[in-house]
């Protein structure tokens, strides 16, 4: 370090230039970059990263090259995955120009919402650069988000049958299913009818998919309720039991 220069009121530092030299020699490039891809929970399902999401740990994110994985990684708790690029490190993953792919691998259960999970991206040579490498256009976030889902389980066999109106879809929803315990629907945000067992329920669906649990028939008070037990299913996990 050199001497530490005089500082005016205004916080200019007079000794700025001697800390930041300027660069003569742009022929050669040293050290690596990262190229990085971020994945982020797209909670309100907009495919946009904004107030409400969150980053994505742990989810699974490829290079491919030709059809061929190079590298795999999983994004950090900050939704990142970071892949070493550099023209003269040997331990670097990326080491020479071409066309490329990233791509996200989502969780089972979960879809892509930024309908990006596959982005190509073009390497090139950049003398004096860091690593050497050089992307031409940035990549771009990808969000995720789980599947909305009404599922459930009844004690009784028989039909369980879905009704209701999609937002978006004029024409509304009508599924049916013959099961024996387990039943689980597809669908999109809306307001929906489940005839399931023994009664039915009406049920409003957001952002995160719903299970209603088990129904069932129980002696209470000399008579027969039926029993719900609701679990919603997003990013944490919580239980709502009414009777």
């Amino acid at each position: 370090m050199p001497n530490v220069p005089n500082v005016s009121d205004e916080f200019e530092y007079d000794g700025a230039s001697l800390l930041y030299k300027e660069r003569s020699d742009w022929s050669s490039s040293s050290s690596s970059a990262h190229i990085s891809g971020f994945v982020f929970n797209d909670v309100n399902r907009n495919g946009l990263f904004d107030l409400s999401d969150r980053p994505m740990a742990g989810i699974v994110v490829l290079v491919v090259e030709n059809g061929v994985v190079i590298e795999s990684k999983r994004t950090n708790a900050n939704g990142w995955a970071n892949f070493s690029a550099s023209s003269s490190d040997e331990k670097a993953v990326l080491r020479r120009p071409g066309k490329m792919k990233l791509v996200v691998v989502p969780p089972p259960g979960w879809d892509v919402t930024t309908g990006n999970a596959a982005q190509e991206f073009d390497l090139h040579l950049v003398s004096g650069s860091i690593g050497g490498l050089s992307l031409q256009s940035s990549i771009a976030s990808v969000g995720l988000t789980p599947k909305l889902r009404i599922s459930g389980q009844t004690n009784t066999s028989g039909r369980v049958v879905l009704s209701g109106v999609e937002e978006g879809n004029p024409k509304g929803r009508h599924q049916r299913a013959d099961v024996e315990c387990n039943f689980r629907f597809d669908v999109a945000p809306g307001e929906f009818l489940v005839e399931a067992g023994a009664g039915t329920r009406r049920i409003s669906v957001r952002n995160i998919p719903t299970d209603i649990g088990d129904d069932r028939l129980s002696e209470l008070d000399g008579g027969r309720h039926l029993q719900y037990s609701f679990w919603l299913l997003g990013v944490g996990l919580e239980q709502l039991c009414c009777c």
